[in-house]
């Protein structure tokens, strides 16, 4: 299984991680950790959400 994201979400991301810094030195590194995490988690357990649609839980 593969995740990826479109150009704009990857846009978006970045962008959060960034203003999450500014608000407090390292947050955005948790932020990512945790979205990093919650990934790992889909990987591992790819039938654990419902469908959205053919190519998407």
């Amino acid at each position: 299984m593969r995740v990826s994201f479109l150009e704009i979400a990857k846009i978006e991301y970045n962008e959060a991680i960034d203003f999450y810094n500014k608000e407090k030195f390292g947050l955005g590194y948790e932020f990512s950790v945790e979205v990093d995490k919650t990934l790992q988690k889909i990987l591992l357990f790819p039938n654990a959400w419902p469908f959205v649609s053919k190519r998407v839980r």
